[in-house]
């Protein structure tokens, strides 16, 4: 995993290692940019998403590869597996 930024946090690392979190799983179905920050809505519909709803985060302004933050946050998100878009 020597490819992963440092600003990913452990729980994120953790979701990738134990196969919760598969990036390439990912189909967003929406997009808002609001106050700066992009919002994705992502649905639940197969293995590998441990989140509905999340923000892009850019290491820096030359980023073309950014992370996916669980928003409100990993703890919400775990909570509300019923969340839906």
């Amino acid at each position: 995993m020597s490819s992963i930024p440092a600003f990913v946090s452990f729980r994120c690392l953790q979701a990738l290692s134990n196969g919760s979190f598969v990036p390439e799983a990912l189909c967003p179905v929406g997009v808002k940019v609001f106050g700066g920050n992009t919002y994705l809505s992502v649905p639940r519909n197969r293995g590998g998403i441990p989140v509905t709803l999340g923000t892009l985060v850019y290491k820096d302004e030359r980023d073309l590869q950014p992370i996916l933050r669980p928003f409100p946050s990993w703890e919400m998100q775990e909570q509300c597996k019923s969340l839906s878009n």
